[in-house]
Formats: C-alpha cells, structure tokens, sequence
C-alpha cells in the first residue's frame, strides 16, 4: 500500500492568525476643518455614513498592531475604480506604485464618539481657567 505523498505543508493550529482579508468599516467625513478627514470606524454610526472594506497588510512578526487592525504607520490607499474599496500599504510610495490613492489625513478606530475623543486636527483644547473662590 502507497503512503500519502507529504507536501510539507503544515496543519493550521488554533493559534495561528488568521489571514489578513477586507474588514467592514464605515466612512465618515469630517469637513470642519480645511482638509477634510476621512474617519473610518467599525461601528455604525448614527449618522449618514458609507460601508467599505480595508484590506490589512499581514502582521509581522513582533509588529505593533492598533485595535483595528491597521498599522498606525501605515498608509491606507483608495482602489482607483472602487470607492468603497481600501488597501493598506507600508508608504505612500509603495500605495502610489499599486495605483491606488493615499488617503490622508485619516482616523481608523472604533466608533464616532472615539474620533471626536482622541483626534484634534486643531491642536489640544487649552485648560479650563480656574475661578478665584
């Protein structure tokens, strides 16, 4: 009787990560400013937002990761013909050489009240005077 041809490849485990693929996301955009931002969460908002995907990079071995999945020093590219379709990439460059359209400024987080939370465009909101007693 034949034995089965080995391939070398090796048995997926539990712990291994799983394989980077197109997340949800919806697109907000914010237009108080001069530059607009394009805000990305994963939760849906309570205001008029668009559904698209961001395709993450894999992770490195040792990479820091945000929650989101996507690298906080990476470049996040638009699909020149699909709108709704975004790629992350290591640079600018390497997302220009793809053909696809850095998106900057942008925020990726969790939900619209995190953005308005932690992303200031504007610089930090000064100190609150104190009051002679």
């Amino acid at each position: 009787m034949r034995q089965p041809v080995s391939t070398g490849a090796r048995a997926p485990h539990e712990d291994d990560e799983p394989a980077a693929g197109p997340r949800p996301y919806y697109l907000l955009v914010d237009g108080r400013f001069r530059v607009p931002i394009c805000v990305f969460v994963e939760i849906e908002p309570r205001r008029p937002a668009r559904a698209v995907t961001i395709e993450a990079a894999a992770a490195g071995p040792g990479e820091h990761r945000c929650r989101t999945g996507v690298g906080p020093a990476t470049c996040l590219g638009r699909h020149p013909r699909h709108w709704d379709r975004f790629k992350e990439f290591p640079s600018d460059g390497h997302a220009r050489a793809a053909g696809y359209l850095p998106i900057e400024p942008r925020y990726i987080g969790p939900s619209w009240e995190s953005y308005l939370a932690a992303f200031r465009p504007e610089g930090e909101r000064p100190a609150k005077a104190q009051r002679p007693v």
